[in-house]
């Protein structure tokens, strides 16, 4: 009875009731998020993984000290941030990452609601990132992608919200969105996408009103994104996410031209700026394009390189800690939650081929999402991770949720027994795989019982270790 409760759809409508039941579910969402984020925040001793690098390099912002990275430096100044407040420790070079982690289920909640109005859909879409590991192990460290997610979801939330307001609240909920993109990209290239989904919603939109007027009726918001000024699509849409950009750039190259250029004024000054943004980008370009410096999929030179085609089914998850004392395992693995993973992947498919049948705007915008932050890694010939799927991955989480309320809406028992289930089996995963997540204390036996596929495997590409 309870579940049957928690599954039915809201009306579309914005009632009081509704905007209550989003907010406490929200805010019991972000703290169960924090909560298991913050848990024991020091149990491993820096660095752990890619904490070798980003803490390191927010130390050195500190010190005036820029550092020459492989990324723009928006996400090493949040951890900086966090380190000013806390201290060189381990608090002091997680807080950040843990605090902005823990809001990525309620940010998701809110794109979702923004769209549709649904609050249990909403609710579900936050349960479902919140029972995912792969988000979880990435915010309890000092890394940089929970930063661009957080701020790429508000970057549409911002965008939708403006679609949905007139004259200045237009304006500034715009503007907003297209500062946030900026933001989003500021913290590692890979952060466009949820601009280049944006443009292609926009193009998206003007098909459908041009060839097909009849059905753009039904694109409901996202139909106004083809009703925008001119001027609207190049404020909010391409000059402030430029500026955005630039301007995250002018501590780190204010701190460079500081010891090249000490003595320029000016105009002089100016072009120092200039050419030494230009040569951070340059950089940036060459360190993920050279396959001597980052490898490939064919020649990887990291033992946990995977290709994009492998992301969706969670084949290569990533060790971010492992060490043995006895029979005892501690590991922490960046593993996505596999049943939900799996399940997502499936409701990608589905979705995506309801969305263009029936154009339905909720399904077109969770497909284009999903499509823009995935399909131009297969493009990319360096060496990759899984953790470069979490864009994507949300958008796939929507879709599940999408689809486990459309499941149980059905009148057929056989529909709502299928969501029962798949809830069941998520949640049941979540707490099976949670050792290895928050790297408790397990036997060798109980470490191997969570790696369902070894090196061997005979599923062709499948490895877990």
């Amino acid at each position: 009875m309870i579940i049957e409760q928690h599954l039915k759809l809201s009306n579309n409508t914005e009632s009081n009731t509704i905007n209550r039941l989003v907010i406490i579910g929200g805010v019991v969402i972000f703290l169960a998020s924090l909560a298991l984020r913050l848990w024991d925040i020091d149990r491993f001793a820096y660095p752990v993984f890619d904490e070798v690098h980003f803490p390191k390099f927010a130390e050195g912002y500190l010190l005036n000290n820029p550092p020459n990275d492989g990324h723009p430096p928006l996400g090493k100044y949040v951890i900086a941030l966090g380190i000013l407040l806390f201290g060189h420790n381990e608090t002091g070079y997680r807080i950040a990452s843990m605090t902005i982690g823990a809001c990525i289920p309620v940010l998701g909640m809110g794109l979702i609601y923004r769209l549709t109005s649904k609050a249990w859909l909403a609710i579900w879409t936050g349960l479902l990132i919140f029972a995912d590991g792969l988000f979880l192990v990435e915010s309890r460290y000092g890394l940089l992608n929970g930063f661009l997610v957080a701020f790429g979801l508000a970057s549409q939330i911002f965008l939708l919200a403006g679609l949905q307001r007139q004259s200045r609240d237009r304006w500034l909920m715009l503007s907003l969105s297209g500062i946030m993109m900026g933001f989003c990209a500021g913290v590692k290239w890979n952060g466009a996408g949820f601009w280049l989904m944006t443009w292609l919603l926009i193009m998206i939109t003007a098909m459908y009103q041009r060839f097909f007027p009849k059905l753009a009726a039904k694109l409901g918001i996202l139909g106004k994104l083809g009703n925008l000024n001119w001027y609207e699509y190049l404020l909010s849409l391409i000059l402030l996410p430029a500026t955005a950009y630039i301007l995250q750039w002018v501590p780190h190259v204010l701190m460079i031209v500081k010891v090249f250029a000490p003595t320029a004024r000016g105009w002089e000054w100016l072009k120092s700026m200039g050419k030494h943004l230009i040569i951070s980008n340059q950089y940036i370009y060459q360190w993920n394009t050279s396959a001597s410096s980052v490898g490939s999929p064919e020649h990887p030179i990291h033992p946990y390189c995977s290709s994009a085609a492998s992301w969706a089914l969670s084949m290569r998850p990533v060790g971010y800690y492992f060490h043995v004392d006895g029979n005892i395992f501690l590991d922490v693995h960046a593993l996505g939650n596999p049943i939900l993973w799996w399940l997502s992947t499936a409701a990608m498919v589905a979705i995506s081929y309801w969305g263009v049948r029936r154009s339905q705007a909720e399904l077109i915008y969770i497909s284009v999402g999903y499509a823009a932050n995935y399909f131009p890694w297969f493009l990319v010939k360096r060496c990759l991770f899984i953790y470069h799927y979490m864009s994507p991955a949300i958008f796939s989480f929507m879709g599940l949720a999408w689809l486990i309320c459309y499941f149980y809406q059905q009148p057929q028992i056989w529909f709502k027994n299928v969501a029962v289930i798949a809830i069941a089996c998520i949640f049941s995963a979540q707490i099976f795989f949670m050792p290895i997540w928050l790297g408790l204390p397990i036997s060798s036996q109980s470490f191997y019982m969570r790696m369902w596929f070894m090196p061997n495997s005979p599923i062709r590409g499948f490895n877990w270790i």
